[in-house]
């Protein structure tokens, strides 16, 4: 038996357990390919877009976070991971799928594999504030 053949059942089992983190992550998450296109989000990231996940995956992600000022500052932050090859990080104010806002923290990390820019990946969660007293 070769090596791929032991290690299949558990990068299958991988593939599962990471599929399943992404649909069940609360945070929304969106993977964009090298080409900027959207390859994946995650149910989180389609209701905070309003849009159903079949939408948006395979599109530019500049034609699908046009939408408004929020979406175009999550386009500007995943453009600045793409131009560093590196992380980048921001907050914005987003309006959610239901209409209310909502302040986002959003954390990007470019994938470079063989000195090759392949993915970013965002991730973004609700900002918790202190309140004053």
């Amino acid at each position: 038996m070769d090596a791929l053949a032991t290690a299949r059942p558990v990068l299958q089992l991988d593939t599962g357990l990471l599929e399943t983190l992404i649909a069940t992550s609360p945070d929304a998450l969106v993977i964009v390919d090298a080409a900027r296109t959207i390859v994946r989000i995650n149910p989180a990231f389609a209701r905070l877009c309003g849009h159903d996940a079949p939408e948006l995956e395979g599109i530019p992600y500049r034609d699908a976070l046009s939408h408004n000022e929020a979406a175009c500052q999550l386009a500007d932050t995943l453009d600045t991971a793409f131009s560093h090859r590196g992380s980048a990080q921001a907050m914005i104010a987003c309006r959610h799928g239901h209409g209310f806002e909502i302040d986002m923290e959003v954390h990007t990390h470019a994938v470079v594999e063989d000195g090759a820019l392949r993915y970013v990946i965002a991730q973004l969660r609700p900002a918790w504030r202190e309140l004053d007293d």
